[in-house]
């Protein structure tokens, strides 16, 4: 039981370090930068190419 206590702190103070070694506050506009959401082009690209292949029929 001692040695999950011991644990439990030494994981929240890493934690803890962690998140004072982190740039505070973060960036301005972090959700809005200026690189392109692959995912989203591939989606976009396979529902194009489905549409042309079922309008070609």
């Amino acid at each position: 039981m001692i040695t999950l206590l011991v644990l439990a702190g030494l994981i929240g103070w890493a934690l803890e370090r962690n998140h004072r070694r982190q740039r505070w506050p973060s960036t301005r506009g972090i959700g809005h930068n200026a690189v392109p959401d692959r995912d989203l082009e591939r989606a976009v690209a396979d529902v194009r190419a489905a549409d042309q292949f079922m309008n070609s029929w």
